[in-house]
């Protein structure tokens, strides 16, 4: 992942609610799986399992995460640990069926969570963040970061 993609992340992490920031993991996975379907192309092997271990840490982050005093949390966990065998099966055939496979079984889950996102109307999950704008400013076709500056962002003494 580039370190644009990195500070794009990090800046919606910061203002995301709790669904959203499930939205966002699912984010990291599909754009994970892009990059590793490119880095094969190029066979550039070294590189895919980096990626393929990011997309496993990711799930595995949303599979811990998972609240069991609800049924649907159980169907889910069942779902995310078959992604990650088939994320395994890459690894020992040297393809990507495996994460193909693991992408049919995300896409209905992350419609669902979209959805739950949009209707979530809770205030984001890190309080006192750095608020940033982004606009074009000073050229035609130029866009710059802003960063606004919060004077009660951090920890309060």
């Amino acid at each position: 992942m580039t370190n644009e993609k990195k500070q794009i992340y990090k800046n919606r992490i910061m203002q995301a609610n709790r669904s959203e920031l499930i939205v966002i993991m699912y984010d990291m996975i599909y754009d994970d799986m892009e990059e590793a379907i490119h880095l094969m192309e190029e066979e550039r092997w070294e590189e895919v399992k980096k990626t393929l271990d990011h997309i496993e840490m990711v799930i595995r982050r949303l599979e811990n995460d998972l609240d069991h005093t609800y049924k649907i949390s159980d169907e889910l966990f069942v779902l995310y640990h078959f992604c990650l065998k088939e994320l395994a099966k890459c690894r020992i055939k040297k393809n990507l069926e495996g994460m193909h496979n693991a992408k049919k079984v995300l896409d209905p889950l992350y419609v669902a969570m979209q959805g739950m996102a949009k209707e979530d109307k809770s205030a984001p999950m890190m309080k006192r963040t750095q608020n940033i704008a982004y606009g074009i400013t000073y050229g035609k076709s130029s866009l710059n970061r802003v960063c606004i500056q919060d004077p009660n962002r951090g920890y309060l003494a």
